[in-house]
């Protein structure tokens, strides 16, 4: 068995030999960020919200592409990647999981899995509010790059250059979401006990933590403007990979409270998505022993 250390890569479910390595460097996805894709969390062998991340593939997939049997062929290569990964050896309890989808210069589409060893990292994130010029496309023809505008990718891609993660806003002044994460809201001294999430649109996407991972919570969703979040006591971020995270400071509008009331409330969001979890899961492999 080969051991999974740093990382594994599956090109449409089968290991890459070395003629591949031009297609996973010249591909829609990487080129121009014209791609399909999901992140997941593998625990002990258990990958959590199993057919939600396939069905989003599925739906995504064919909002960008036209293809008679793309249904059929992106389960048929997401279980050939699976019953690939069966055969391997897993020593750590937590994997990172990418599944990708994309095409290649002779416009055929292609997957690519990508398992790493994760570790969740440090509790809280600190959130600086952030401009975002976007294009929204309605198909892959009219996805355009234009270096003088900027685009969502541009943006992802100097993320790693910011002090403090972006929280995207666009010219209406609407929050939209962060680069890995939906975000929600809370107002401790409001009647109504509800988290509040900001509409989503185009390129921006209902994240599969937040729409599953929270079911059982009381949410709504509402047109948020940079303006109004001051009216807010908390915030958290959320995605499938990490879960819920507080929201530490944003910009100048709020800072985290290491109070009682802040604890409790954090403590039941993680405690509903732990047990949303437990309920969507699906076993890909015994937990091997080190």
């Amino acid at each position: 068995m080969i051991s999974v250390s740093p990382s594994l890569h599956l090109l449409d479910g089968r290991s890459p030999n070395r003629e591949d390595i031009g297609l996973l460097l010249e591909n829609s996805a990487y080129l121009w960020g014209s791609s399909v894709f999901t992140t997941a969390l593998i625990h002990k062998g258990n990958l959590a919200f199993h057919d939600y991340h396939l069905k989003r593939l599925i739906e995504s997939a064919k909002w960008l592409w036209s293809k008679d049997d793309l249904e059929e062929w992106i389960t048929n290569s997401w279980n050939e990647s699976f019953l690939h990964l069966r055969e391997q050896h897993f020593k750590e309890e937590f994997y990172k999981l990418r599944f990708t989808l994309f095409k290649d210069p002779q416009n055929e589409i292609h997957s690519h899995l990508c398992l790493s060893p994760f570790s969740k990292g440090t509790m809280g994130v600190e959130l600086e509010l952030t401009p975002v010029p976007i294009f929204f496309p309605r198909r892959e023809e009219e996805l355009t790059f234009d270096p003088k505008v900027g685009s969502y990718l541009e943006t992802f891609r100097s993320w790693s250059q910011a002090q403090a993660m972006p929280l995207f806003y666009d010219k209406e002044g609407l929050v939209l979401e962060t680069p890995i994460s939906n975000i929600f809201f809370y107002n401790k001294k409001s009647k109504e006990d509800v988290f509040i999430y900001p509409y989503v649109k185009g390129q921006m996407l209902l994240g599969i933590g937040l729409e599953q991972g929270l079911k059982g919570l009381s949410l709504r969703q509402e047109s948020l403007n940079i303006e109004q979040l001051d009216k807010f006591t908390h915030a958290f971020v959320i995605n499938s990979l990490r879960g819920p995270q507080p929201v530490l400071s944003l910009g100048k509008s709020f800072l985290w409270k290491e109070d009682d009331i802040s604890k409790n409330l954090f403590q039941r969001v993680l405690k509903q998505f732990n047990q949303n979890i437990e309920k969507s899961q699906r076993k890909l492999w015994p937990m091997e022993k080190c």
